[in-house]
């Protein structure tokens, strides 16, 4: 069983070695919160990629032979 104030002093130390002071700890909330939106609209905007190419010709397995192959070629660098 956990001691309740060791686990407030767990919590505690997290949040003072995690930030400085407390609009640290919300800027770095909000950031992550940022972050987090940017990824959900950029991965919506390959749904909505997807759904507007419509249907496609090529069968499951094709696909994930061409997914493999990109996956394993050398990345050209910019």
């Amino acid at each position: 069983m956990v001691n309740r104030r060791d686990d407030r002093s767990s919590s505690q130390e997290l949040h003072s070695t995690a930030s400085a002071n407390a609009s640290d700890y919300v800027r770095d909330l909000i950031r992550a919160d940022q972050e987090r939106n940017d990824k959900v609209a950029a991965m919506q905007r390959f749904v909505d990629d997807g759904l507007e190419s419509g249907v496609g010709s090529r069968s499951k397995d094709e696909l994930f032979s061409a997914a493999l192959a990109r996956a394993e070629a050398p990345r050209e660098r910019e």
